[in-house]
């Protein structure tokens, strides 16, 4: 649109419009993106969300920081129908969910998956602690999937 008049007409105004418009394409990873944002819309519906309901870290009583080889951690985390149990100790996170049932556990970060095993009959695991950083449990279950709300372990 340079150097024309702007007193042009309202067809040769939407035809200049059209062509900028039409020359510039956006690359396919924002199509890509979009996409993958738009199948996570439901993703609250689909998970059932285990909230954080005790840390022996912070339990009433502890005062000063313990060191890591005195005890292991325990963590609780519960739901409506489920919850899971957790003891970390060692770099080792060794769980069970219950009530106890077969099934998939994942444990995520924020940059994506960072260790994966299955639950045994008993509902129980046991994964490799993360160094640091938040993280989350994802559980896939027969009966559903759970997911802990994020915490550093």
């Amino acid at each position: 649109m340079g150097s024309r008049e702007w007193d042009a007409s309202d067809e040769w105004l939407m035809k200049e419009l059209t062509d900028a418009v039409s020359a510039v394409r956006a690359p396919q990873t924002w199509f890509d993106s979009a996409k993958a944002a738009y199948a996570w819309r439901t993703v609250d519906e689909e998970l059932e969300l285990l909230t954080l309901t005790f840390d022996s870290s912070t339990a009433q009583g502890v005062l000063v920081r313990r060191p890591s080889h005195m005890a292991p951690r325990t963590v609780l985390f519960e739901g409506t129908d489920f919850s899971v149990e957790l003891e970390v100790a060692d770099g080792t996170i060794t769980g069970q969910i219950i009530p106890p049932q077969c099934g998939h556990v994942s444990l995520i970060s924020p940059e994506g998956p960072l260790a994966e095993t299955d639950t045994d009959d008993a509902g129980c695991f046991q994964l490799l602690a993360p160094s640091g950083g938040p993280v989350r449990l994802r559980c896939d279950e027969p009966e559903g999937s759970l997911i802990t709300e994020w915490t550093i372990l």
